[in-house]
């Protein structure tokens, strides 16, 4: 209180300046000074002389009498009373004592009503304190250091952890930068798939478009099967054993607009390799990917893939397969995943519930992955992440690598790139082991695949209904619904037998005709004696033709491993049959001879019946290969596959399946030509199916057909 200003006016009229603002009127002459200026009361008021107040004191009543309000809209300050007992004790040695008379409170009202017409005299408005240097310097940083905190919290991403999936979820994108390069066999892998025999060393392909994936959103239709619609959005599908499973449907659409591809010959001077100078065509392709994953299994139970390629002559087909499993075995962990590379990544599966934040890493299947910060893509900030295949290092198959941008709003990836380069020769795998070098080489095949493009989002729809995983359902098939009767399975291989049984009665010359025909043959000795002495038929394939005669390819294998082929054509005349050899050949690798790994098949017939039951295979398939009675179609060829541990024409598929114990395929195929009414093209057709011998199971089909002219 010492440093209060001393006032002139009696304490009486202080006390009446109080009562006026609504103050209590205790305390001293300082005491009451003190509250009527911290009430707003001016020096001028209190009868105060300014110069009573130094400089500073003023500056320092400004800083704190800071008004935001307009000089004629201020509202009075109000003042809680105190509660405070000792200040109702007045101090006797400075109370005075006065009566206060009419003329007295006339003497103070002009005071009074001073205040109420001009309260905002002495404080300072915004406007007034920003025009002082010291004050609008310490506004300006004080607004700086405001913009700066919000623009930091506001460009910074949330930690997160992917979301799932959901019926009706779409996304489209951009697709740029997609370069393949394929050189050696992997061009073989090409060519074979459209039946082209060119002599063709090198193909590569620069491609752009556009994409959308997206999860189907099943009616109720789909739900015949089960007793309520809690599945809803779920789509029934049958298996390779014909039942039928609950499963989310998801499809990856590609229209590649920019589609310019260029093969390379070799050259046959100057110590060969690819002409420098490929033969260029422009063109445009539309890809359809389509995968189906079990829903209580969370397991993929069917894919297809269906193309249109349009270069100078157009292409088209469907790759159907079941899953992964069966031959297969482990074969598909060891290069890149299909899906992964070729569509964005779904973030839920990859990263499951993964915590997406700076520094976190994991695996996912053989991917490893981790966050490296935070990238800015436009003007939006995204988390970056890379995953590398860890098999694909591990046995020097080459690198394959995704970078991805996540955004925490869209299921998938929002930005993804993919690099691939799988190669096999020696130079590219000198820092792997021995070991990881001689296995690239052995399950590779030679020469080189690249693989690069790069996906961003451009619009993102989001379904309602989440899809759930692993629940159970109605009517699902169980596991051991598909097993054969022991007494259809036939243990030929280990009985001695040198074929699979086929006791057809739709086909005019079965194999066991076949091979009651190889001693009429002529020049057979190598495949009469392997079978003569242990030896059996690995491979076999016959193909009908109208007029009755039958081709059937038959390879054999002896004791030793040796291995050669014979192609001979079987006519029936009356009870005559004719046997005349087409065609002889022998293996420059050897073959698996183990009859034990044989595992017990079913006859070659059986499965021909199995397959001509009505829904029992895909209905594409049955159209191409069946007559509407459940016959084969004449031009379809039926034949079987023996894949034993231990070399089989350069493969050791024992090397990298723990678990493979041999395994016997049956196939059918066909091959037809359609002319188009009106023109002088043609299409192509050929199409094939696989499946397990052992249980009829089927392992998937192709259809390709070409357009010539």
């Amino acid at each position: 209180m010492a440093d209060t200003p001393t006032s002139p006016l009696t304490v009486a009229k202080l006390k009446a300046l109080c009562v006026l603002n609504d103050l209590k009127t205790t305390g001293t002459k300082s005491e009451l000074v003190e509250r009527l200026l911290k009430a707003g009361v001016t020096q001028k008021e209190l009868g105060i002389e300014v110069d009573e107040i130094g400089e500073a004191s003023i500056e320092e009543i400004e800083e704190f009498g800071l008004s935001l309000e307009d000089e004629e809209t201020l509202t009075p300050i109000e003042e809680e009373p105190e509660n405070d007992d000792k200040e109702e004790i007045l101090d006797a040695e400075v109370f005075e004592a006065e009566l206060i008379d009419e003329d007295t409170v006339d003497d103070l009202q002009p005071e009074f009503e001073i205040v109420k017409e001009k309260p905002n005299d002495e404080l300072a408005t915004l406007f007034d304190l920003i025009q002082k240097p010291k004050v609008a310097a310490t506004f300006i940083v004080l607004i700086l250091i405001s913009a700066g905190a919000w623009y930091y919290l506001e460009n910074q991403l949330d930690a997160f952890t992917p979301d799932s999936l959901r019926y009706g979820d779409k996304m489209t994108y951009t697709i740029s930068d997609g370069s393949i390069v394929a050189t050696g066999e992997y061009v073989q892998l090409v060519l074979d798939q459209i039946n082209n025999d060119d002599d063709i060393c090198k193909i590569s392909v620069d491609f752009s478009g556009l994409g959308e994936v997206s999860i189907i959103n099943g009616d109720g239709s789909q739900l015949v099967t089960q007793s309520s619609m809690d599945r809803l959005g779920a789509i029934r599908m049958k298996g390779g054993h014909g039942g039928d499973w609950l499963t989310v449907q998801s499809q990856n659409s590609y229209d590649l607009q920019e589609f310019d591809a260029k093969r390379y010959f070799p050259l046959f001077s100057g110590g060969g390799g690819c002409d420098p100078d490929g033969e260029g065509r422009e063109g445009s392709a539309e890809i359809d990917i389509t995968t189906w994953t079990e829903l209580r299994g969370q397991t993929t139970l069917a894919t297809q893939v269906d193309f249109d390629i349009s270069l100078g002559d157009q292409y088209q087909g469907t790759a159907f397969t079941y899953g992964v499993g069966g031959i297969l075995g482990d074969l598909a962990s060891l290069s890149p995943s299909l899906v992964q590379i070729t569509q964005p990544v779904e973030l839920a599966d990859f990263f499951g519930s993964s915590l997406i934040t700076e520094g976190a890493s994991g695996t996912s299947e053989d991917w490893a992955w981790r966050v490296l910060g935070i990238d800015t893509i436009g003007s939006t900030k995204m988390w970056k992440v890379i995953a590398t295949h860890k098999r694909v290092q591990d046995f020097c198959l080459g690198s394959a690598s995704i970078t991805m941008w996540l955004d925490g709003v869209t299921p998938w990836a929002t930005q993804q790139r993919v690099d691939v380069v799988i190669n096999s020769d020696a130079d590219t795998a000198s820092t792997c082991s021995a070991e990881g070098e001689w296995l690239s080489d052995f399950i590779l095949p030679s020469g080189e695949l690249e693989i690069h493009h790069v996906f961003e989002r451009t619009f993102v729809e989001r379904g309602t209904k989440a899809i759930e995983l692993g629940l159970r359902y109605d009517l699902r098939p169980e596991a051991n619904a598909f097993k054969p009767n022991d007494n259809d399975l036939h243990d030929w291989g280990a009985s001695g037998d040198s074929h699979i049984p086929d006791n057809s009665t739709l086909r005019h010359h079965t194999l066991a005709d076949a091979i009651d025909c190889i001693p009429m043959l002529q020049n057979v000795q190598g495949m009469e004696g392997a079978l003569e002495d242990g030896g059996y038929i690995w491979r076999a394939v016959d193909e009908r033709f109208s007029s009755g005669t039958t081709e059937w390819n038959l390879s054999w294998v002896n004791n030793e491993g040796s291995a050669g082929w014979v192609l001979f054509s079987m006519q029936t005349d009356g009870e005559t049959i004719t046997c005349t050899t087409e065609d002889k050949g022998v293996y420059d690798d050897s073959v698996a001879n183990d009859r034990q790994a044989i595992p017990p098949t079913l006859s070659l017939d059986f499965v021909e019946d199995e397959y001509a039951q009505k829904g029992r295979i895909h209905s594409r398939a049955y159209e191409a290969l069946y007559m509407t009675d459940g016959t084969l179609q004449q031009d379809t060829r039926i034949g079987y596959l023996v894949l034993l541990p231990g070399e089989a024409i350069g493969f050791d598929l024992s090397q990298f399946s723990d678990d493979f114990d041999g395994v016997v395929t049956v196939d059918l195929s066909k091959s037809w030509s359609e002319e188009i009414q009106g023109s002088s093209k043609t299409w192509e057709h050929t199409f094939n199916l696989v499946g397990d011998a052992s249980n009829a199971r089927v392992l998937g089909w192709t259809h390709v057909q070409t357009l010539s002219s």
